[in-house]
């Protein structure tokens, strides 16, 4: 074989590469497209995944922007100590549901249990509009992760991809979410 056909080969498989990475990120056309941050008084900032919003802590202006949205559904994924207000007065008198499922913010792994609620609740009502939040959003987004491996089959570096879209940038939450779907 001669020089030419050999370079030739190796550009061919070269593109064949590239052009097999460069679909590794790209997401599945079923999965919701992630927009923001909304322009939500109170939250500092909030991603939204379809039906899902994503935030670190809102307060009670955030909670009613909530409301005009849409929001009939509020996931606080604090831990009980975490609290400095009655957030579930605030949301209850807004005519939103609210709804405690604590993950740690530190520790190996997250908890099953309340990974598996989190995601029975949004199965429950696809198109129902949800809040999910903590203190920053990383763990709210954490959760998403998980969701995408466990309910799109998408593989974890993609489900970390999309997650830190709506707002998942601590490696050591990364770090969780690869340990839990890797169990």
């Amino acid at each position: 074989m001669n020089t030419f056909s050999n370079k030739t080969y190796i550009l061919a498989g070269l593109l064949v590469a590239v052009a097999g990475l460069s679909g590794c990120s790209q997401v599945p056309d079923s999965l919701p497209r992630v927009s923001g941050p909304l322009g939500w008084a109170g939250t500092g900032g909030v991603m939204q995944a379809g039906a899902l919003y994503f935030s670190g802590q809102p307060d009670a202006a955030g909670f009613e922007a909530a409301r005009e949205a849409g929001v009939d559904l509020v996931i606080d994924l604090r831990m009980p100590g975490e609290r400095e207000w009655n957030e579930a007065d605030t949301v209850s008198g807004l005519g939103m549901q609210y709804l405690n499922v604590p993950v740690c913010r530190e520790g190996p792994g997250f908890d099953r249990d309340a990974m598996e609620r989190l995601h029975a609740l949004v199965a429950e009502e696809p198109d129902r509009k949800i809040l999910l939040h903590c203190s920053s959003g990383n763990r709210a987004s954490a959760w998403y992760a998980v969701h995408l491996v466990e309910h799109y089959d998408l593989p974890v570096d993609q489900a970390l991809e999309v997650a830190g879209r709506t707002g998942l940038d601590r490696p050591a939450l990364m770090g969780r979410v690869r340990e839990y779907v890797a169990r």
